[in-house]
C-alpha cells in the first residue's frame, strides 16, 4: 500500500539521481529527497515554479535567494550545491539535514531540558553571527527554519525572505514587514524602518523561549496583545516565563527589550552567564541522559539532566501559531514576496527493509533498502489498514477537525485554524512496511509546528490501543 499524495513523481532529474519522498511543502513548491542510485548520497531539492504573471514567486525573488545562498559557506548554514531550470520550474540543490527540524525536538508545553536548549541556542547564535558578518538578514528565524544533522549540528535554512542589509561596509535600514508574527520584532510588526541585526536577534530570543517552555509567549509583539503588554510591564509570573529558570530568563529580558537599541548584541549574549554555563556531558547513556528521538540518532553529546522544580508544575497555555505574514508592503526594492511558507526538511531518513512500498520515483531501481523520512509525528500498528483508516476518521470527527479523504483510503488531509484564525493543515498517510506492520505518518504542510504537534498528540491518544512498538532498524 502506498500513499496517494506522492503519485506522479518526476522522472530522473539528473543522471543517476532520483526523487524519493517529499520532505516539505510550501506556498510556491516543495522539497524532495533525492538519492543517488549507486552511492546512496542524499540531497534536498527545493522545487519552485516561477509565476510569470508576478502574482507568486518571481524571477527576481528567486534570483535574490540564489545569490544569498551562494554567498554563504558556514557549518551552521545549510549548504547550497547548485541549481537547474526546466522551463518555469527551478530546482535548488541543498544539503540534506537528516536530523529534521529543530521544532521536532520541542515537546509542546514542556520544551526541552536547559542543557540541550543551550546547546542548540549557541549554535544558532554562531549561524546568525555569521549571517550578519556577511551582511545578510534572515528575517524568518523560527524552529521550523532551523535544521539538524544526525549529530545535532544546527543548520539555518530557508532564505526566501532574506536580504542584504550591509554592502561594502555601508548599512541600510530595512522596511519590509515580513516574517512570522509571533517571532518578529515589535518594530517589524509595527511597519517601522528597522535595523536588521536586533530584529533577527529578537527572533532568536523567541526561539529560545520555545526551546525552554514549549510554547510561544504571544501572538504578536504589540501592546494590543495582552501577553506582550504584561511582558512590557515586567510581569513574569505567568506562562511561559514561570517555566523558565532565572539565568536564561535574565538573558531573555535583555534580548526581548522593546527598544532595538537596548537589546543584547551577539557578543553580550555569548558572555551571558547562562551561555557560559557548562552542563555535564555523559560518556555513556543512562536513565537521566537525554532521551533521543529516534533509534538512528547520533548525538554530538549527551547532556545530564538535573532535576528542576520548574518542571513539576506544567501549567502552560496553548502555543500560538507560527504562520508567516501574507501581505506585501512597499520598500526595499530588490526584496521579494513576503510570507512564503517554509521549505524546511521536517525529516530524518532511515534504511528500512525492501518489503516497503513507499512512494518513489517511477522506474526507480530496486535496491536492498528504501529511504523513508522519520518524524516524531508518526506511529506504528499491526492492525489492518481498514481498521486504522476507520479509527483515524473517527478520531478526527470526535476532535472536530475537518478533513478530506483520498479515494484509495490511504491518506487524509486535515484542515483547521490556529489561535489567530490562520490556516493549519497537515496530512496523515498510511504506509505498509510489511504485511503485518503499518506506519501512520503525519506531515505538516501549513501552520505552526508546535500547535501541529499538539493536535497529533490528541489524535494519537485516540488511537492508543492500535499502536505497537517501533520496528528495529537493521
Amino acid at each position: 500500500m502506498s500513499s496517494s499524495g506522492d503519485k506522479g513523481e518526476r522522472e530522473l532529474f539528473v543522471d543517476g539521481w532520483e526523487f524519493m519522498q517529499t520532505l516539505g511543502e510550501g506556498a510556491y513548491g516543495e522539497v524532495k529527497l533525492a538519492v543517488h542510485k549507486e552511492t546512496q548520497e542524499c540531497v534536498a531539492v527545493k522545487i519552485m515554479s516561477v509565476d510569470e504573471n508576478g502574482e507568486g514567486l518571481t524571477h527576481e525573488c528567486l534570483r535574490k535567494e540564489i545569490c544569498i545562498l551562494r554567498m554563504l559557506k558556514d557549518d551552521h548554514i545549510v549548504k547550497f550545491y547548485g541549481q537547474r531550470t526546466c522551463g518555469c520550474v527551478h530546482y535548488l540543490f541543498l544539503e540534506y539535514a537528516d536530523g529534521g527540524e529543530l521544532f521536532d525536538r520541542i515537546e509542546p508545553d514542556h520544551g526541552m531540558e536547559p542543557g540541550m536548549a543551550q546547546h542548540f541556542f549557541l549554535q544558532l547564535m554562531s549561524g546568525v553571527e555569521y549571517l550578519h558578518k556577511r551582511g545578510v538578514a534572515h528575517r524568518d528565524i523560527k524552529p521550523e527554519n532551523i535544521l539538524l544533522d544526525g549529530f545535532d549540528r544546527l543548520k539555518v535554512s530557508d532564505f526566501g525572505l532574506s536580504t542584504v542589509f550591509r554592502h561594502q561596509g555601508k548599512e541600510r535600514k530595512l522596511c519590509r514587514r515580513c516574517g512570522t508574527p509571533p517571532y518578529i520584532a515589535p518594530e517589524v510588526y509595527a511597519g517601522m524602518d528597522y535595523h536588521a541585526e536586533p530584529a533577527d536577534l529578537w527572533s532568536c530570543g523567541i526561539v529560545l523561549v520555545a526551546l525552554l517552555a514549549g510554547e510561544l509567549p504571544w501572538d504578536v509583539p504589540s501592546s494590543e496583545c495582552p501577553e506582550y503588554k504584561e511582558w512590557k510591564e515586567e510581569n513574569y509570573f505567568f506562562s511561559p516565563w514561570n517555566k523558565i529558570s532565572n539565568e536564561p530568563l535574565a538573558l531573555l529580558k535583555k534580548m526581548l527589550r522593546h527598544s532595538p537599541s537596548k537589546r543584547c548584541t551577539v557578543e553580550k549574549i555569548r558572555s551571558n552567564i547562562w551561555c557560559r554555563k557548562t552542563y555535564p556531558v555523559l560518556d555513556q547513556p543512562s536513565q537521566d541522559a537525554l532521551t533521543i528521538v529516534s533509534p538512528t540518532h547520533r548525538p554530538s553529546k549527551k547532556i545530564k539532566i538535573d532535576s528542576s522544580p520548574r518542571y513539576s508544575d506544567r501549567t502552560g497555555s496553548e502555543a500560538t501559531a507560527s504562520q508567516p505574514v501574507h501581505h506585501r508592503e512597499g520598500g526595499e526594492g530588490v526584496d521579494g514576496v513576503v510570507g512564503v511558507e517554509s521549505f524546511t526538511q521536517p525529516s530524518r531518513f532511515d534504511e528500512l527493509i525492501v518489503g516497503t512500498q513507499i512512494p518513489c520515483t517511477p522506474g526507480a531501481s530496486q535496491t536492498p533498502f528504501q529511504h523513508l523520512t522519520l518524524r516524531m509525528t508518526r506511529f506504528y500498528t499491526h492492525q489492518s489498514s481498514v481498521r486504522v483508516w476507520g479509527r483515524l476518521q473517527q478520531a478526527l470527527r470526535k476532535l472536530g477537525y475537518e478533513h478530506r479523504s483520498s479515494g484509495d483510503k490511504v491518506s487524509l488531509v486535515v484542515f483547521t485554524v490556529d489561535r489567530r484564525k490562520q490556516p493549519l493543515e497537515f496530512k496523515a498517510s498510511i504506509y505498509e512496511l510489511r504485511p503485518d506492520l503499518l506506519l501512520i505518518e503525519f506531515r505538516r504542510s501549513k501552520g505552526d509546528g508546535i500547535e501541529f504537534k499538539k493536535i497529533f498528540k490528541k489524535i494519537k491518544e485516540q488511537c492508543l490501543d492500535l499502536i505497537c512498538k517501533p520496528p528495529q532498524i537493521q
